[in-house]
């Protein structure tokens, strides 16, 4: 951790504990899906159905970019776990920066700063937006960093290396498998299933997109239970 980490985080942080509304505003961008992987999801339905002249490409890209998203939220969580522990600002002892107004002080106490799984899946669908759609990929990134990014340096639970570390990773990962996959699911004939079976395959994306857009939240639970579950019986 350098200084010129440190540096920029209070700056960033410097304004939090001051005003409980601007607080809770950063609260709100920080934890609100509608903000967050909600936006995103609504970038990626506009794509689906707008680009007329090459829908078909786009389409198998934007197929292939929620696949890499997958992929790029597991690399993270991974990496989470396998390199050393790295406590959140907010609970490195020592650290002369503000405590927002009402984060409760257990707040993500475990989980290791490094690297930003929410840079991580961010920048990889903004990197991917953008290398089908310049336009919505430039929206796409600002989206990124100022409303993903920002309220977490602001909120002490991230330094800005970790998300430095997870927006490289990101579009790193995004310009290695996007068009490979994209062959994949050419090859796969996905666009002649979703002709064919929309009934079946519009469903189907739904739950994908929606699992993008809460961060796959709902799968992270199923997993956490069946583990419970799972050792409670076998012990």
């Amino acid at each position: 951790m350098g200084g010129f980490d440190i540096l920029i985080l209070r700056f960033l942080n410097g304004s939090s504990g001051y005003s409980e509304n601007f607080d809770k505003f950063m609260f709100l961008l920080s934890g609100n899906y509608l903000y967050k992987g909600v936006f995103l999801m609504l970038l990626f339905w506009y794509l689906w159905f707008s680009e007329l002249n090459a829908r078909q490409i786009v389409r198998i890209n934007l197929i292939s970019a929620v696949a890499v998203a997958a992929l790029a939220i597991l690399v993270g969580r991974t990496l989470s776990n396998l390199l050393p522990y790295r406590p959140r600002p907010i609970h490195t002892l020592g650290l002369d920066i503000n405590h927002p107004i009402g984060m409760p002080m257990n707040t993500l106490a475990n989980w290791s700063s490094m690297p930003s799984d929410h840079a991580v899946l961010f920048f990889t669908l903004a990197a991917c937006f953008w290398m089908v759609n310049r336009t919505i990929g430039t929206i796409a990134f600002l989206h990124a960093l100022l409303i993903i990014s920002l309220p977490r340096v602001y909120l002490a639970l991230h330094y800005p290396s970790d998300i430095l570390v997870g927006a490289l990773l990101g579009i790193i990962l995004a310009a290695l498998l996007l068009k490979p996959l994209a062959g994949v699911v050419e090859r796969l004939q996905i666009l002649r299933f979703e002709a064919s079976f929309p009934q079946l395959f519009y469903p189907a994306m739904f739950l994908v997109t929606f699992e993008i857009a809460s961060m796959f939240d709902s799968v992270r639970s199923l997993l956490r239970s069946t583990t419970e579950v799972v050792g409670f019986v076998s012990g």
